[in-house]
């Protein structure tokens, strides 16, 4: 879980750098925070594909899903303090953000920053994630992230 827990500090030190030269300083002194959303499903994602760097856009269930996260940030009260949106310049994260984006009150920047997008896999990208070839590159590589 430490990988993940890497990654997932890494995606939010290089979201607050983008947003940061989006939208630039806050006013007031007001703390930032900062929403880690995933992109809407893609046909990749339901056929178990792995996606990597490769410019999968989502699919009808992928925009209603963010959809359905712009409407649960407004009804939590968080869409109105929006103050930038900052996404992969892939299709899948782009428009889902831009889905967002769209509901908000005000229109915030939005920033496209390819240094947002998911980890290239090489070979693995666009074979089957249960595939015994992508088993075992999968394996193989954890393996090396964790000498």
């Amino acid at each position: 879980f430490f990988w993940r827990d890497h990654c997932l500090a890494a995606m939010a030190a290089k979201c607050f750098g983008a947003l940061s030269l989006c939208c630039g300083g806050r006013e007031g002194g007001r703390q930032s925070r900062i929403y880690l959303i995933r992109h809407g499903e893609t046909v990749w994602n339901a056929d178990r594909r792995i996606q990597g760097q490769l410019d999968i856009d989502i699919n009808d269930t992928g925009m209603k899903q963010a959809q359905g996260v712009a409407n649960a940030l407004d009804q939590l009260g968080i869409l109105r303090k929006i103050d930038a949106v900052a996404s992969s310049d892939l299709q899948r994260a782009s428009r889902t953000a831009d889905i967002i984006a769209a509901a908000c009150e005000r229109s915030p920047p939005r920033k496209l920053d390819p240094q947002l997008r998911e980890i290239g896999y090489g070979k693995l990208q666009g074979s089957q994630s249960d595939s015994e070839q992508s088993k075992l590159l999968q394996q193989s590589t954890f393996e090396v992230l964790g000498s």
